[in-house]
């Protein structure tokens, strides 16, 4: 089975810890989601040291993201 692709906007309060959750919690979400679980890629203005991004593409401008992540944007 395909993982689930998930992009996070913003490593701040939110989004910094969505990815530490994620990140940590890795393993056992993909066993009870029954699929790996990738963060595919970040949007965010600047690092955030709280989080260790090694491995995860980041980019300043989140208008080359996916459209994916540009809809998901517009809808919140």
């Amino acid at each position: 089975m395909k993982p689930v692709k998930v992009g996070i906007c913003g490593l701040g309060t939110v989004g910094g810890g969505t990815y530490n959750v994620l990140k940590r919690n890795a393993e056992e979400i993909a066993r009870r989601a029954g699929r790996k679980i990738i963060i595919e890629e970040v949007g965010a203005r600047r690092p955030n040291p709280d989080c260790d991004t090694k491995g995860t593409q980041i980019t300043a401008d989140i208008l080359p993201l996916p459209v994916i992540l540009k809809s998901i944007l517009l809808l919140s």
